[in-house]
C-alpha cells in the first residue's frame, strides 16, 4: 500500500494536508513532515488545520506556515488526511470532492478514502510518514537552521560528516554551517555570493584539510548530466512556489520572505 500511496502522489502536483481537530503531537509532526516530503518531490503542499498548532508544538520547524481555517479553499488535486477515521474528524469543509489519501495507524482506522494506508502495527502515524520519506528517496532531511543540524549529519554518517557541502547562500553563517557539516578532507562548493567575511579561519581549513572552491557556471556536459539526474528522479529539487511571468514582482517578494526551495517563473509560449 505504501507504493500505491507514492504512486498517487507522483501523479498529482497540488496537495492539502490535514489531520483531526484539536491535533496532538503525532498529528502536527506527521503533517509537517509529510508536507516537506511532498515539497522535496517538487509538489505544492499546504497544511490546513481546523484548530491550528497548539502552543507546545509551535517551535517545530515550519509550524508557523500551518493555515488555521474551517474551509479548504484552492484547486488542490488531492487531500492527504492523517490520523483520522473519517473526513468529519477534521472538521474542515471542502474536502468532500477531493481525491483522498488516508494515512492512519489506529486499530479503529476505516477505509473512507480512495487510497487507504492503515497500519495498526505502526507505533505512530509519524512512523508511517518516515517510511514514506524513505520510499520517496530521502535518506535524511535536516533543517540547517537548527543548532543540532551538524550533529544530526555526523550521526547519520557514523561520525564523519558530509563529503561535500554546496553553499547556495554564501553568508558568513552558512559558511560556518558548511564547515561544521563537512568531513575532514571534504569539499565546500560556494555558489551563493555575499559580501560577508566567512566565519571559518585558516587554521580550521588546514587542520581539517578542507577544499573550498567557487562555482559560477557549469559546462554543457554538466547541464546534460543534470537533466539526466532529474529525469531519473535521482535529484528532486524543492519547489517553493510557482508564479506566472506577469507576477514576477510577487515572486521576488516571496523570495525576500525567506522561501525554502526554488521559485519557478512559468512562461507561456
Amino acid at each position: 500500500m505504501l507504493k500505491d500511496v507514492l504512486k498517487h502522489i507522483e501523479q498529482r502536483n497540488r496537495f492539502v494536508l490535514t489531520s483531526h481537530a484539536r491535533p496532538d503531537g503525532d498529528a502536527i509532526g506527521s503533517a509537517l513532515a509529510c508536507r516537506q516530503i511532498l515539497r522535496a518531490m517538487g509538489k505544492e503542499a499546504d497544511v490546513i488545520l481546523r484548530d491550528g498548532v497548539p502552543r507546545i508544538y509551535q517551535p517545530l520547524p515550519f509550524a508557523g506556515e500551518v493555515v488555521q481555517s474551517e474551509n479548504v479553499n484552492g484547486d488542490y488535486e488531492a487531500a492527504i488526511i492523517l490520523e483520522c477515521d473519517s473526513i468529519q474528524r477534521t472538521r474542515l469543509h471542502g474536502l468532500e470532492n477531493k481525491f483522498l489519501i488516508n494515512i492512519d495507524h489506529h486499530q479503529s482506522g476505516r477505509p473512507f478514502a480512495q487510497v487507504n494506508w492503515i497500519d495498526p502495527k505502526a507505533v505512530a502515524t509519524a512512523e508511517m510518514v518516515y517510511r514514506l520519506a524513505r520510499e520517496a528517496g530521502a535518506a535524511l532531511v535536516v533543517k540547517l537552521g537548527n543548532q543540532t543540524a551538524a550533529d544530526e549529519i555526523k550521526r547519520f554518517t557514523n561520525g564523519f560528516g558530509a563529503q561535500c557541502v554546496f553553499d547556495c547562500v554564501g553568508t558568513s553563517q552558512t559558511m560556518r554551517t558548511s564547515a561544521d557539516c563537512v568531513m575532514r578532507c571534504g569539499r565546500i562548493v560556494v555558489i551563493g555570493e555575499e559580501h560577508d567575511f566567512p566565519e571559518i579561519n585558516t587554521t580550521e581549513i588546514a587542520q581539517k584539510e578542507l577544499e573550498i572552491i567557487g562555482s559560477r557556471n557549469g559546462t554543457r556536459q554538466d547541464t546534460v548530466e543534470a537533466i539526466r539526474l532529474l529525469e531519473a528522479g535521482i535529484v528532486k529539487p524543492i519547489i517553493a512556489q510557482r508564479f506566472p511571468l506577469e507576477e514576477i514582482n510577487e515572486a521576488f517578494d516571496f523570495m525576500r520572505q525567506g522561501a525554502v526551495g526554488r521559485v519557478v517563473i512559468m512562461v507561456n509560449e
